[in-house]
């Protein structure tokens, strides 16, 4: 019987149903998880919901002068952060034994938890930072650098419920480092090893749908 490699499980499981799917093929395994498998030289689509095509063009996102800035960066902090978690969520779902996606994946899902906590500080930054402009308080930001426990400091000092994701944000704070080989070979040698699952995707939706919570209703920077 045919066996797929399972993210979840971080082992071979058998395949009992194949699903075709656009330019692919969605595999049930034993397990009950999915392993997508798609050819990535043609259109992909990884999930029920996010699409992606490859048509051999040149694509461009902005052209100078076509919005006007936008200071709201609770908001756009949000925005950025649902992107990386989407990211994440497109990666942990294509793998393969030979070849696969975790670390990356990780590494957004840590991306994408600093900048919900952020965009909490910015959109509360008028207790937190007062007097600062919201340029400066984008400042402030640069001597908090990519540390999720020092950032989760920070949101507790006005928020004490921010504490309850604390060991969630001490797991996921080491993926923010996975950047490089050594990095890596210096968790993997560690006596605490390293491990990866896409089960931590669960743990980021849920800091992303507390934070927007917070600061869905208003927003004290307008």
């Amino acid at each position: 019987m045919d066996k797929k490699f399972c993210s979840a499980c971080n082992q071979e499981r058998e395949v009992v149903n194949s699903i075709p799917i656009d330019k692919g093929f969605r595999h049930v395994l034993s397990c009950v998880h999915n392993f997508i498998e798609v050819n990535l030289s043609e259109t992909i689509k990884v999930s029920e919901l996010i699409g992606f095509r490859k048509t051999g063009e040149n694509h461009e996102k902005y052209k100078r002068g076509d919005k006007p800035p936008n200071t709201n960066y609770a908001k756009k902090f949000i925005e950025y952060g649902d992107i990386d978690y989407g990211a994440a969520v497109v990666l942990f779902n294509v793998q393969d034994k030979d070849c696969d996606f975790m670390n990356q994946a990780a590494f957004l899902s840590a991306q994408a938890v600093e900048k919900y906590l952020k965009a909490f500080l910015f959109w509360n930054s008028p207790q937190h930072y007062p007097g600062l402009s919201g340029k400066q308080v984008l400042e402030e930001f640069i001597n908090l650098r990519h540390d999720l426990i020092k950032i989760l400091n920070e949101c507790v000092k006005d928020n004490n419920d921010f504490n309850t994701f604390r060991a969630q944000l001490e797991n996921i704070n080491k993926y923010s480092l996975l950047k490089y080989p050594d990095i890596e070979d210096a968790m993997v040698y560690s006596s605490g090893g390293l491990s990866i699952s896409s089960d931590i995707l669960k743990d980021v939706k849920q800091i992303a749908d507390f934070t927007k919570e917070l600061i869905q209703t208003s927003n004290p920077r307008g």
